[in-house]
């Protein structure tokens, strides 16, 4: 399998690796995006979600709190079984400096992030689909990172594999967020992800 660290503006030479990868994929292999919630920021280096969740190289000294790809069954050899690609968005936004600059907590600063963080996943959800229009690509997010997965998928309902009213609470929305949209729930540690196809297959 593969892992590529992603984040919500794709470079060229990001691009160029990500079609390489895609290149290499069997037909039917899985293609997964996982997506991090609030308070993780790509760069900083006391929450950076490629660090801390996605399994990213890093001093073994820097925190970690899993190894999502890894629970899932990705490893970094090989593109055999799949692609895993952990994106990152700024999630991470102090209380009382979004009050006194904005009028806005943290975390109402971090969920407008969220949507145009889903704007730009969409983007490289169709680049993944350009190139390699017969794999499915899914979606795993957890907490704040399931606004930018539904902001990148398709509109329309998805069949669900668990009714919105037995998924926990995110901030009391969940059921107004996920109705209609998601298809199962999966446990990784503590963290309780939200599945979400993005991409169908085209036959």
């Amino acid at each position: 399998m593969a892992i590529l660290q992603m984040g919500p503006r794709v470079t060229p030479a990001e691009a160029a690796r990500l079609a390489r990868m895609l290149d290499r994929l069997p037909a039917g292999a899985p293609v997964a995006v996982l997506v991090h919630g609030f308070r993780y920021r790509p760069g900083d280096s006391a929450r950076d979600p490629h660090v801390q969740l996605f399994g990213a190289p890093a001093d073994p000294a820097a925190p970690r709190c899993a190894d999502w790809p890894r629970a899932l069954g990705f490893s970094a050899e090989g593109a055999a079984d799949g692609l895993c690609l952990g994106f990152g968005w700024d999630g991470r936004a102090a209380h009382l400096p979004a009050l006194a600059r904005a009028g806005r907590n943290g975390f109402a600063v971090a969920y407008a992030r969220a949507g145009e963080a889903g704007a730009r996943l969409g983007e490289l959800v169709a680049l993944l689909r350009a190139r390699r229009p017969d794999l499915e690509v899914d979606a795993f997010a957890h907490s704040l990172g399931a606004r930018v997965a539904l902001a990148a998928a398709p509109a329309g309902p998805v069949e669900l594999g668990v009714r919105p009213e037995d998924l926990t609470p995110v901030n009391g929305e969940a059921p107004a967020l996920f109705e209609g949209r998601v298809e199962l729930v999966e446990r990784l540690g503590e963290a309780q992800l939200i599945y979400l196809p993005l991409a169908g297959a085209e036959q």
